[in-house]
């Protein structure tokens, strides 16, 4: 059976105050139900097209918003594909969850991290030792307080991480 499929963006206005930038926002569509997300992006009202539902002209800025754009929306098609080809119904939640990191097939790092340690502590004096168990609980806190600083969450998917990571380390 063909489903239909679209994801657009959209600014989400403040009716009662102007603002400067304003938080964009996607839309999932899948035979007819929608689910919503925030792009975690703000743009200008100025620069946004929206018939297109992208940052109009050809400024640097423009530019840098429609490829994370065209990213989000690339990556959600990869999701809608994998999920048709996985279960065979799919609906824009699903789609949704699965772009966010909270359906099944993915795990949040820190939870990697805390099951890594459990496993890690039932092993201690047969091949594992305590000092190297508290060096692992001491880079879970870490990336604990580097989630809740850098993207003031806690709940991060693990796939996202690893696109933080590539941007703020320098190149070799």
């Amino acid at each position: 059976m063909r489903s239909t499929f679209k994801v657009l963006f959209y600014l989400k206005k403040d009716k009662h105050k102007v603002q400067p930038v304003v938080p964009v926002m996607g839309r999932i569509t899948v035979n007819g139900t929608i689910s919503q997300f925030s792009a975690k992006l703000s743009v200008p009202p100025h620069l946004w097209e929206v018939k297109g539902g992208r940052a109009k002209g050809k400024s640097l800025e423009a530019d840098r918003i429609n490829r994370y754009l065209d990213n989000i929306r690339i990556q959600i098609g990869k999701h809608y594909q994998s999920i048709c080809d996985r279960d065979g119904y799919v609906s824009a939640d699903k789609v949704k969850n699965a772009y966010l990191g909270f359906s099944k097939r993915y795990k949040l790092l820190l939870e990697l991290c805390d099951e890594f340690c459990k496993e890690y502590k039932n092993r201690i004096d047969v091949d594992r030792t305590i000092h190297s168990l508290f060096r692992y609980q001491t880079l879970r806190r870490d990336l604990s307080l580097l989630s809740v600083r850098t993207i003031k969450s806690r709940i991060y998917p693990l796939w996202n991480w690893i696109s933080l990571l590539q941007r703020s380390l320098p190149p070799i």
